[in-house]
């Protein structure tokens, strides 16, 4: 065979489909039971149905209608458990092995086989459960039994120690109520308990009605959910707060209404560059990979914001109308600049200070506006907003959302709780409607500065992301310096923003996971004009900004392209993924290496770097990229593809290396504090189809919805490993397993998609390109497109409501 080298050969890309893909295959079952050191389940037995029945004792006063049909109480674990195994850890130890079980964790699927619903973990550790009333008696006969069940039964019931009933300070917050005023009544948000139907929510409401004393007191709006939870908004007061908290266990929590600030404050009027200031050469182009026509062939990018004017005098030709709040004065149609700032930099890119005059824009936008005034966002309508224009305008897939919170650890936990489950309700819709959300960051607060010195403030808790920007099922995007100013803090082109947050989020997942240039700041850590993103305000004005609220709009243009290019590569009636973006994306992210400390911080903020849809159109030639998405039928069953890896090309490499990335979105659960996604996929590459895996570097972290793993290809290491090598094709193979429960009333389609992205090239400094080898092989003819869906999506997601 002739050496794969040709410098004639142009580069493509490589999209597997059916015709690579082989017979889908069911995993094999698990392990045995455990076997837990004796227990005295005469003992556990008559502590639990004691506590059981105190737990659901109806309350001497109450006027919830739901009373008589639901129990919430609380499920106390075990302090410990002991168990035999043969692992070394256990040997030292005399062959026992002790652990403590998690509620958010594996442990959320044993309250389903018990016969109730985990509705949310407590901070003790502790589970809030939720029993019909007509299930009580059948949980209290299986709990008599428990001393002469079968092994298999009581291990279902070994991690619970007691029941306790549901205190009514977990509806609301104690310090919140302490301090309202006593005779004025406060905008409140009551929200039910997730498993209650429609009808048991009306009668709560008219129960609710009959309790307020008009006119100072009256419900203004009510509403359900993403996740099926009703909810309904008032003026009340102190007392009727309080009256609600202690008497209604249908009723989740009490709070008043959140909101989100949308970024650092705006400078008032027009800014000039600081005439100090130095650029570094910009790496951002502002044309489109390919060219286009008309503005209406342009990608198009949902801007989550305060809205943008519709005659801007820069904007309108790229503006769509898209959402807003019915509730507001409709003769409102923005609120201030920032959502003409993020528009802009989403059409138009990063642009020079000196740019005059805009190039054409590479992006539309679709405007919704979910603001409460010029500096909040209004949280309530955002997953509302979200859904109408995924029903209205299907070709929108991509979701800009430069707002973010102010740090978890800063709010009561009823306020953590609902800011938590609005950032779950974020995640389910995405991985419901295969939709992508584009996260800012977040930024410090403006002129607040660290207890350490930049970049050694990386623990700062002031400096932690807010709740969506943990998001597991979208993309994360901080805010690195990419122009030299002589006075900011950072003095490194590519070091992190110093206002930029920092990860990691939910159960140490690694966000953020992208960046962007956002600027720099002063060591006062106000905005260092003149290192910003230049953008246009609402009145059209040319100022320069700092944040990362312009940084993820850099991301969300990308993105945009991104899908556009993949569905080039789509049959008739088949979409791309969002999750084969977002494979892609993390394939190409790059960032610059930094060093010490500067490293370190950027570990946690800057992700992967900033990622371009380039490649896309134009393949680098030294290495070859393979995509594929698939859909997993349901737990346990398995996709396989064949990876065509020419046996002359690894002879000739002199580090042949392929590297990985499968992408998709889980359904999650607020509840899960150990895990939050339910659902976690599995990743194998076995070489010449053997029936053994080939390990590589790089791991998953929990069930953060990302594997990024590298492959030593060198026939050396394959052979030590066993290998034969051979012409045969290698297998990439993926599956998924349910790892945690989901909401309570919720039903996720068992389908599960899943976007792989894969490169394969040689490490050397004097790289062999595998594109001639790969394009001489007959198979090359047919890795023209993405897979045909043999079975359709089903509904991803089912309210069990009535």
């Amino acid at each position: 065979m002739t050496t794969p080298t040709s410098s004639s050969t142009k580069s493509r890309t490589f999209f597997l489909n059916e015709k690579q893909e082989l017979a889908s295959l069911d995993k094999e079952g698990g392990g045995g039971q455990a076997n837990y050191v004796a227990i005295n389940w005469q003992l556990r037995s008559g502590n639990l149905e004691r506590s059981f029945r105190q737990a659901i004792s109806a309350p001497t006063k109450s006027r919830d209608p739901a009373v008589g049909k639901h129990h919430f109480i609380v499920a106390v674990p075990v302090a410990e458990l002991a168990k035999y195994s043969t692992s070394q850890k256990a040997q030292a130890q005399g062959g026992i092995i002790k652990e403590s079980p998690d509620f958010g964790a594996e442990q959320s699927k044993l309250f389903r086989k018990l016969g109730m619903d985990l509705v949310e973990t407590l901070p003790d550790g502790k589970a809030a459960v939720h029993l019909p009333v007509a299930r009580a008696s059948q949980i209290l006969t299986t709990i008599n039994t428990l001393p002469n069940a079968s092994s298999r039964e009581q291990g279902r019931w070994i991690n619970i120690d007691q029941f306790e009933p549901l205190d009514w300070k977990t509806r609301v917050s104690y310090s919140w109520l302490a301090g309202l005023p006593e005779k004025t009544p406060v905008p409140t948000m009551i929200r039910f308990q997730p498993v209650l139907t429609r009808v048991e929510a009306q009668d709560i409401l008219q129960v609710l009605v009959r309790l307020l004393t008009p006119p100072s007191e009256r419900l203004i709006k009510a509403d359900r959910d993403f996740s099926g939870r009703y909810w309904c908004m008032g003026e009340l007061h102190r007392e009727t707060i309080f009256a609600i908290a202690q008497e209604f266990s249908s009723i989740q929590s009490l709070h008043p209404p959140l909101t989100t600030p949308v970024a650092l404050a705006s400078p008032k009027k027009k800014q000039k560059p600081s005439p100090t200031a130095s650029s570094s050469k910009q790496p951002f182009t502002s044309t489109t990979p390919e060219p286009v026509s008309s503005i209406s062939e342009l990608p198009i990018v949902a801007v989550v914001d305060t809205g943008i004017p519709e005659q801007h005098g820069t904007l309108a030709p790229y503006r769509r109308a898209g959402y807003r709040d019915p509730d507001i004065d409709p003769s409102t149609r923005y609120m201030g600049n920032h959502g003409s700032l993020v528009a802009s930099c989403v059409v138009f890119g990063r642009m020079a200070p000196n740019q005059a005059q805009p190039t054409p824009g590479i992006c539309r936008v679709h405007d919704v506006m979910v603001s409460r005034d010029v500096n909040y966002i209004n949280d309530e309508i955002v997953e509302t907003a979200i859904e109408t224009v995924v029903a209205t305008a299907p070709d929108v897939r991509v979701f800009n959302l430069s707002f973010g919170n102010v740090s978890l650890d800063n709010c009561d936990e009823i306020v953590r709780r609902e800011r938590l489950i609005d950032l779950q309700n974020l995640d389910n819709i995405a991985f419901a409607r295969d939709i992508l959300l584009v996260i800012a960051a977040g930024n410090s607060i403006n002129g607040v500065t660290p207890e350490k010195e930049y970049p050694n403030h990386i623990d700062d808790p002031r400096w932690q992301l807010g709740s969506i920007a943990r998001s597991f099922n979208g993309v994360v995007c901080g805010a690195f310096v990419d122009t030299l100013h002589p006075d900011a803090i950072a003095r490194e082109i590519g070091a992190p923003s110093p206002f930029t947050l920092i990860g990691p989020g939910l159960c140490d997942s690694p966000v953020p996971g992208f960046s962007a240039p956002g600027g720099n700041a002063l060591p006062n850590y106000t905005p260092a004009l003149g290192s910003g993103i230049w953008a246009w305000t609402a009145d059209s004005l040319w100022e320069d900004h700092v944040g990362t609220s312009y940084a993820a709009p850099l991301l969300s243009q990308q993105a945009a392209w991104v899908l556009k290019g993949l569905a080039r590569y789509c049959p008739p009636g088949v979409r791309p993924f969002t999750a084969t973006a977002k494979a892609w994306l993390n394939l190409v992210a790059n960032r610059l290496p930094l060093r010490g400390a500067l490293e370190r911080l950027a570990q946690r903020t800057l992700g992967k770097g900033f990622a371009t849809a380039e490649r896309l159109w134009a393949p680098r030639p030294e290495s070859a990229v393979f995509l594929w998405q698939t859909v997993l039928q349901m737990p346990g069953s398995i996709s396989r593809v064949h990876l065509p890896i020419p046996l002359d090309w690894l002879n000739h490499a002199k580090a042949p290396s392929l590297r990985i990335v499968a992408a998709w979105e889980t359904p999650v659960n607020s509840a899960l504090t150990g895990s939050w996604g339910c659902r976690k996929v599995n990743l194998r590459l076995r070489p010449f189809g053997d029936i053994q895996a080939l390990r590589g570097s790089g791991n998953a972290v929990g069930t953060y919805p990302l594997i990024d793993r590298t492959f030593n290809l060198h026939p050396d290491h394959l052979k030590e490993k066993l290998f034969s090598l051979s012409e045969n094709n290698w297998i990439v193979e993926v599956d998924y397993e349910e790892v945690g429960e989901y909401p309570p009333a919720m039903t996720f389609s068992p389908q599960q998609r899943v976007g792989v992205a894969i490169e394969l090239l040689d490490a050397d400094e004097d790289p062999v390109s595998p594109q001639v080898v790969l394009q001489a092989l007959p198979i090359a003819q047919e890795m023209t497109r993405l897979s045909v869906l043999q079975q359709p999506i089903q509904t991803p997601i089912i309210i069990r409501q009535p």
